[in-house]
């Protein structure tokens, strides 16, 4: 979408927003495009770096036609730059769509970026009798390009290359989109027939993958690109929200979508569905048959103004959480941009963590609370009742030592939750990298079982603390064996005391381990470890047996719990 009143097309290429055709039609200088009649049909040049442009994407990416010509030889080590440079400009040579090409035989070749510090190269062999077009280092050979780089400055030599002379055609050295070799590169000959001089006539241009940034609009939201599969930017590139549709980049260019008239978007099922700004609202038949809408000054609605709930389970959370005393007054939706803001658009810097279930981020509110926000793997729709279901169970969680699930976010492709920040780290750091100022004693860890008996996952919380030992190892998952299906083998072949921590050795009893030992084996249902309320093993139970372990205890240490 271009800019209102602006010229869509250059010949077959579409000029979105903030590039334009003119000076009035882009954003600025550096996005200004001269659409060339000369040429049938039209080609779209950026002025900006002098470059023609193949494509133009809103995902941040721009491929334009590099200049490119052959290389003199010289048998001693020679500098040269790429004839266009970036600097000054919002374009990058992207890192994971092109490579540095070195087409010729016997040719050195090493990339300088000073301002990284570091040098990469390759060298490129000769065999005449060749028919290899893989790149793979026989007369042609390739190596990857540094992030971030806006310029290239590359030294190369000629070596062993009998009968030729300083100042004869050597070969070509040029960054190109990685694709070309697949696509491009076998049909021009005279790259083949001819390894020490190598020349094409025709051979004038090759494609050049560009990164770029600007801000974004009202209705957008912004992210950093992760994916090789698909073109776009490593860099921060914008997207309108889910329910509009548009040119983010553009002063109301994010559209919204009446889902309601569209059949595939329609969220509401047997419901009325009704139009709002942003999101369906769904209206649901009480008890007496009469068709009614969700309370205007509920806090749920308000904080989900203009969001979209189908795609990631919204509306069975919102039955849900209903259904929940004080549910939605514990559990906050949060919008993807509020998040966006909170976590710097997630910038590898906010990272505390990655693991199989995904990434979790440092975030702070706008009110000044500091957060995690976990940015989770793509939930198959079959997932997503059980991912509700979570959801409800963790906002109605309330104890000291489990981490509060503060709210999440449904509007974006993955789904995000909020939990409160714990500055000095998660149990799961504390059992499996453990330090000495904040040591796990045989005390410590009865404690924090106490405070977690009836917590999801007991069981296995108290599996980890008595051996050390991670829920879920490669290892174990070859074998198809959990730590609790390796906890109850051993206790039924009397080896328990072979599998737990060292300092629970040291510092437990033996009779106090055998106690809660058999707490968790005397709740094994089909080797599992489980909390089930109708079985002796209650959360009352379970805390009793505790307690009364902890009251006989040497030590205390009841500071470690009150930490924030």
């Amino acid at each position: 979408m271009s800019k209102h009143g602006c010229q869509e097309k250059c010949g077959n290429i579409t000029i979105p927003y903030p590039f334009g055709i003119g000076s009035k039609c882009s954003a600025n200088s550096n996005f200004t495009v001269i659409c060339q009649n000369s040429t049938n049909p039209p080609t779209p040049f950026l002025s900006s770096i002098n470059m023609e442009a193949l494509n133009i994407s809103m995902l941040g990416i721009v491929i334009a036609k590099l200049p490119v010509s052959p290389l003199n030889c010289y048998d001693v080590e020679t500098t040269q730059y790429l004839a266009t440079s970036l600097l000054g400009t919002p374009f990058t040579i992207s890192a994971d769509f092109n490579s540095l090409a070195v087409l010729g035989c016997h040719i050195t070749v090493l990339l300088h970026t000073e301002a990284i510090g570091s040098i990469v190269g390759c060298r490129a062999d000769c065999d005449a009798n060749s028919t290899d077009t893989s790149c793979n280092g026989v007369n042609c050979c390739q190596t990857t390009i540094p992030p971030g780089l806006q310029e290239l400055q590359y030294t190369y030599q000629s070596i062993n290359r009998a009968n030729t002379t300083n100042n004869s055609s050597c070969g070509y050295v040029f960054p190109v989109e990685s694709t070309w070799f697949q696509e491009d590169y076998t049909r021009y000959k005279g790259l083949h027939n001819q390894t020490l001089n190598l020349f094409d006539q025709e051979f004038r241009y090759a494609p050049l993958v560009l990164e770029w940034e600007f801000a974004y609009s009202d209705n957008a939201t912004c992210g950093y690109g992760s994916s090789r599969e698909s073109y776009t930017s490593s860099g921060r590139y914008c997207s309108c929200y889910t329910w509009y549709e548009g040119n983010p980049y553009l002063p109301g260019g994010c559209i919204h979508i009446d889902e309601c008239s569209n059949s595939t978007l329609n969220p509401c099922g047997d419901a009325i569905c009704v139009n709002r700004e942003g999101y369906p609202e769904c209206q649901y038949p009480d008890d007496n048959n009469i068709w009614s809408h969700p309370d205007e000054n509920n806090s749920y609605q308000k904080e989900n103004q203009g969001k979209p709930l189908k795609r990631n389970g919204g509306l069975l959370l919102q039955q849900q959480l209903s259904a929940t005393d004080n549910g939605l007054d514990k559990t906050k939706l949060f919008s993807s941009k509020e998040l966006a803001q909170a976590t710097d658009c997630y910038n590898e810097n906010r990272i505390l963590g990655r693991g199989g279930q995904g990434t979790v981020y440092k975030g702070m509110l706008t009110d000044g609370r500091i957060v995690a926000v976990k940015k989770s793997k793509r939930v198959d729709e079959g997932d997503l009742e059980a991912f509700i279901n979570e959801v409800v169970i963790l906002s109605q969680i309330n104890r000291r030592n489990v981490v509060k699930l503060l709210g999440c976010c449904l509007e974006t492709e993955v789904q995000l939750l909020v939990y409160e920040f714990i500055l000095n780290g998660m149990l799961f750091q504390h059992i499996h990298d453990p330090n000495e100022e904040f040591p796990l004693s045989w005390e410590i860890r009865l404690r924090i079982a106490r405070e977690i008996a009836g917590v999801l996952s007991f069981g296995v919380v108290m599996v980890e603390l008595l051996t050390g030992e991670k829920a879920i190892t490669s290892i174990r998952a070859e074998e198809g064996k959990s730590l609790a299906i390796h906890f109850l083998h051993s206790m039924e072949e009397n080896h328990l005391f072979e599998i737990l921590d060292p300092r629970v050795l040291r510092e437990g009893s033996k009779e106090d381990i055998v106690v809660v030992a058999e707490l968790l084996g005397d709740n094994q249902e089909d080797d599992t470890i489980g909390v089930d309320e109708s079985s002796d093993f209650s959360s009352i139970s379970a805390s009793m047996h505790l307690d009364t372990m902890i009251a006989y205890s040497p030590d205390a240490h009841p500071q470690f719990l009150d930490e924030p």
